[in-house]
């Protein structure tokens, strides 16, 4: 009977309180997963908008700008129009993206001049050797649409796409870079004070960039000379100016 009176009686235990609990998941591994979804999704991004720029790239070569529309380079590139402006503002955003593209190989081959030359040589210089490459270039018809079509200019300025401003901050950084190299890294003082020269440099070339656009929209019909040609007219007619002794 005692033995009754003592004896535990629990009741039936719940099978939750039997479960082994798992064991807290490693941060780090967390963090790499993570990671490499973030990495895949941005691979998956780059991979897109590659194959929207290399589609309409094809398709503006073969058929020209205008001709061109958003459905057949989305079409062919194999997504829909709804992803294509979720990566381009229209085909005034493929312009701006080629764009910006040639506009850092400006900067980059400004500060690549040899730094024994005047800033307003590196940068006619830097123009005349990316002209030559554009014409080479398979993308040449979209950057051409850039200047050729007023259209196309004011429809990017519209959008937000500034894109004479934009090359006019990069060839003043570009000079900037070249008169910190000449003057050394610890002189800040001498190559600060080239800030004047830099942006008069880079807002004048942005002059002669617009004017031979110009130029070039007036004869584009009977054809239009080599664009290397046109900055060398432009930079020619600037220094012959320039040095104009009977102002």
């Amino acid at each position: 009977m005692c033995d009754k009176l003592f004896e535990v009686t629990d009741p039936d235990p719940d099978p939750r309180d039997l479960a082994i609990a798992s064991p807290a998941p490693n941060a780090d591994a967390q963090h790499a997963a993570q990671a490499a979804g973030t990495g895949r999704r941005a691979a998956h991004r780059r991979a897109t908008a590659a194959a929207i720029q290399a589609a309409a790239d094809r398709l503006v070569a073969e058929r020209g700008f205008h001709a061109t529309t958003v459905r057949e380079i989305a079409a062919a590139a194999g997504v829909t129009e709804r992803t294509f402006y979720r990566y381009f503002d229209g085909k005034e955003g493929i312009v701006a993206s080629r764009l910006d593209t040639w506009m850092q190989a400006t900067h980059a081959a400004i500060i690549a001049r040899p730094l024994a030359e005047s800033p307003m040589r590196a940068v006619r210089m830097a123009l005349a050797q990316l002209a030559a490459a554009i014409e080479q270039s398979p993308t040449r018809e979209l950057l051409w649409a850039f200047t050729d079509s007023a259209a196309t200019f004011n429809s990017m300025r519209r959008s937000g796409e500034r894109p004479l401003l934009r090359i006019e901050q990069l060839i003043t950084d570009a000079l900037l870079e070249r008169a910190r190299r000449a003057a050394g890294a610890g002189d800040e003082a001498a190559w600060s004070a080239d800030r004047f020269t830099s942006e008069l440099v880079a807002r004048t070339a942005v002059a002669a960039l617009r004017t031979i656009g110009a130029e070039r929209r007036r004869v584009l019909d009977t054809g239009a000379p080599q664009p290397v040609l046109m900055i060398d007219r432009a930079f020619d007619t600037l220094q012959s100016l320039f040095c104009d002794q009977d102002r």
